[in-house]
């Protein structure tokens, strides 16, 4: 049986995520759970499941700096919507909230001036309010059983949204019209317009870039990467070997996965 390694406990977004990519893949697949994104990239047998965006909070650039490093390629993504809930008594002033959780409710939060324990998961953030529910906790609705409920909907946004990618051992290009694919490229010659220049690549083969983000080399100050999504459709699939080939004349050049759009 193949296994996904999962940010745990279950219950959290990221185990929504993955039991959704398991009914479609339609094979037995066993979620392992870690308790760190760190455990999870240095634990995967055949698959991982890492959140890499936020409509609110934006990259989570930890992960993103993983499935660059590594020798896995995207093979899927899953976004799903999110929501939270501050759960406690009212007139509570400490709040348990996971990191990223944090950050896409933080307008509510300092609007009331909580102080904030910070959680590894929302799972962990529900169970240490449990175990001290003079404390409050953001917590994604679909947790929430008989816990009283201070707010609803306390999101910056009502737009929340979250996309995880699923790592996996090999490029694996799936079944469907619309795709996206991700690079990323390396210039070890620091110089003026490297960014354009790369650009003109891809708008070279009219290629609709949906990412563009610069990741430090983690070599000296102000060098960088650049991790490029674009949008392809299937019958046009050919070009990524066209624009990569291209650009290996020039630059340091890794496919990092051909995924659904």
């Amino acid at each position: 049986m193949k296994k996904i390694a999962v940010l745990g406990p279950s219950g959290t977004y990221s185990d929504v995520a993955a039991k959704s990519f398991i009914k479609n893949e339609k094979q037995d697949i066993k979620i392992e759970y870690y308790d760190t994104f760190y455990r999870i990239v240095k634990n995967i047998k055949d698959y991982a499941l890492l959140p890499i965006e936020n409509s609110i909070a934006g990259y989570v650039n930890e992960n993103l700096d993983y499935i660059i490093e590594s020798d896995y390629k995207i093979i899927n993504q899953i976004k799903l919507p999110v929501k939270f809930a501050l759960v406690g008594k009212s007139g509570t002033k400490t709040i348990y909230a996971q990191h990223k959780a944090y950050e896409e409710c933080s307008e509510y939060l300092l609007e009331n001036n909580y102080e904030i324990i910070k959680c590894n998961s929302n799972a962990e953030a529900l169970k240490s309010f449990k175990e001290n529910p003079d404390c409050g906790a953001v917590v994604p609705l679909h947790l929430i059983t008989n816990e009283p409920v201070i707010s609803y909907d306390i999101e910056n946004s009502k737009y929340n949204e979250t996309r995880f990618f699923i790592i996996g051992k090999s490029v694996v290009i799936p079944n469907v019209s619309d795709l996206a694919f991700s690079m990323v490229i390396i210039s070890r010659n620091d110089k003026a317009g490297i960014l354009f220049d790369i650009l003109s690549e891809f708008n070279k083969y009219n290629l609709n870039l949906t990412s563009i983000v610069s990741r430090p080399l983690k070599t000296r100050i102000g060098e960088y990467k650049f991790y490029i999504e674009t949008t392809v459709k299937k019958e046009d699939i050919n070009i990524i070997n066209k624009l990569s080939d291209s650009l290996k004349s020039k630059y340091e050049v890794k496919l990092l996965g051909i995924y659904n759009k």
